[in-house]
């Protein structure tokens, strides 16, 4: 026993770097409580803005936070009718909004630049593929890149480009996964990926993971996200590497889309994910996240993309989040687990006032192994010996966070 209790402390010393997050509160996001906001950040600024509220009321409005003075600032909104889900890529110093849900049940195809020196939008040439929400997008060089995503009926896998030197959208060899809508897409130097996301119905997950060339129009499948069933994540990258934070999990009939406060990172030349600590806000799904001098932001959202859960206006920084230089340790210690080192079956501490309706419980590197609706006892019976994480998820939406050694 002591040589396990040893073991526990060395693991527990080894993994507390990657756990050490300092995550800041700051105010809130000025346009209140909204999720599915289109976000990004030009020339050392953040934008948030447009987006819909729990009474499906969309939004055209833009805000921009400026980090060096910690305010916002309401700037020219875009033109027409409010929408959400949109997608979003930058090109130099300006900005483009295309497709998205509108009010009324809809969707759009257009396509609108901002230009952040004159903060002013112009219409630009209209999507050609199908008016649709909750597109992947991401952009290298001076084009734009959109596709998947979900036209009303169905999701879809075609792709498009955008030039913006000849305003003229061209389709693209489609992605090669599934159909779906809420990926994840982000480029790393001059290559684009899209994965995740869900198909045409809420239990409808996927974790796989595509490269694209621009050069040569072609597909290459990636490592597999580390979990399953997450969908309308924020993303992040640096010129190796690539963050995801939070997003919808599905996991039980009657608990729906259930948020994640993870932080993943996907490191390009090694192919590798892993997890890199939690997020200590509320999780949430659909919100606005963008990096400015290394540091990540993330703010608004939804715990639900139903309307079931709570709609969010908090705003918080990661300092140094893209280069993880980080103090202030989360040391996944929000409950007590016993017994600790664990055998077949562990409790949570009753310390918890919230309700606990499900956990999960992830390996050292942040693969999702068990999860199941809560009881006084879990079940650690089919773990192998190791360091593991666990996420009790409350019926107010929170996710605690906790760990221990199965012996």
């Amino acid at each position: 026993m002591k040589k396990l209790v040893v073991l526990f402390l060395l693991i527990y010393a080894g993994q507390k770097s990657s756990a050490q997050l300092s995550w800041l509160q700051l105010p809130d996001f000025p346009g209140g409580n909204r999720f599915a906001v289109a976000s990004f950040s030009l020339n050392g600024k953040g934008y948030i803005g447009l987006g819909v509220d729990s009474l499906v009321q969309g939004y055209s409005d833009l805000y921009e936070y400026d980090a060096s003075n910690n305010q916002w600032t309401q700037k020219a909104s875009l033109p027409g009718v409010g929408r959400w889900a949109c997608g979003v890529f930058t090109i130099g110093d300006k900005a483009y909004i295309a497709c998205g849900a509108i009010t009324g049940g809809s969707r759009t195809n257009q396509l609108w630049e901002y230009d952040q020196p004159t903060d002013s939008w112009t219409q630009k040439a209209n999507f050609i593929g199908s008016a649709r929400q909750s597109p992947a997008t991401f952009s290298i060089g001076n084009k734009g890149y959109l596709g998947t995503g979900y036209i009303g009926s169905n999701s879809v896998l075609d792709f498009y480009e955008y030039d913006q030197l000849t305003n003229i959208w061209t389709i693209k060899n489609p992605f090669p996964g599934i159909v779906r809508n809420g990926s994840a897409g982000f480029a790393i130097g001059n290559t684009g990926y899209i994965g995740m996301g869900n198909g045409n119905n809420s239990t409808n997950y996927y974790k796989d993971f595509y490269a694209y060339d621009p050069l040569l129009n072609t597909w290459s499948q990636k490592a597999d996200f580390t979990l399953p069933f997450v969908n309308s994540m924020s993303t992040y990258t640096t010129s190796s590497s690539a963050y995801v934070l939070c997003g919808y999990f599905y996991q039980f009939t009657g608990i729906s889309h259930n948020p994640l406060n993870m932080l993943y990172k996907y490191d390009e030349v090694s192919d590798v994910w892993t997890l890199e600590g939690t997020f200590p806000g509320l999780p949430r799904g659909y919100a606005g996240g963008f990096s400015l001098n290394n540091d990540i932001y993330i703010g608004a959202g939804s715990q639900s993309n139903d309307l079931s859960g709570r709609v969010l206006k908090d705003f918080w920084k990661l300092s140094n989040g893209l280069t993880l230089k980080i103090t202030n340790p989360n040391t996944y210690d929000d409950f007590i687990i016993y017994p600790n080192p664990a055998g077949n079956m562990i409790k949570i501490a009753s310390s918890i006032n919230d309700e606990v309706q499900s956990t999960r419980i992830y390996d050292s590197i942040g693969r999702l192994k068990t999860t199941s609706k809560y009881n006084e006892q879990i079940n650690t019976s089919d773990l192998t010996p190791g360091l593991y994480f666990i996420e009790a998820i409350t019926k107010s939406g929170k996710v605690l966070d906790g760990r221990f050694v199965k012996e």
